[in-house]
């Protein structure tokens, strides 16, 4: 029982921390094409 949800509580963090990096990877996405689209005018 302890367990299982300790096991669940790691997997909530693990799934918030990759949405996390997802978000991180998006926003780096959207600058670079941003920079990209500045830089041709």
């Amino acid at each position: 029982m302890i367990a299982t949800g300790a096991l669940t509580r790691t997997t909530a963090r693990r799934r918030t921390t990759m949405r996390r990096m997802g978000n991180d990877a998006h926003s780096v996405l959207v600058e670079a094409t941003r920079i990209e689209f500045t830089r041709r005018g």
